[in-house]
Order: C-alpha cells, then structure tokens, then sequence
C-alpha cells in the first residue's frame, strides 16, 4: 500500500477515520458501534 506522504496527501490517521466514518453514514445511515446490538436482515426464504 503507497502511504499517503508518498501520494502528497496531508492526513493523519485521525483525518482518515473522520472521513471513513462520515462516509459510513452516507452510505449506509448510521455508524457501528460495539456498544449497541446489530439487527440482521433475515436470509431470503428457500422454496421447495
């Protein structure tokens, strides 16, 4: 993986989880935490 000062960009890695974190929230609603339960969707039905 090139590093980012390789790349010329000036981010910390706190820079980074800001960002993955906001993006997370677009795409999917909401952030995951450890602290709160996780709802799964139920499998799709098999039909005989």
């Amino acid at each position: 993986m090139t590093s980012f000062a390789k790349l010329g960009i000036n981010a910390s890695m706190a820079d980074l989880d800001h960002a993955l974190e906001a993006a997370w929230r677009t795409v999917f609603g909401s952030t995951p935490s450890a602290l709160s339960p996780v709802e799964l969707t139920p499998g799709p039905v098999e039909f005989a």
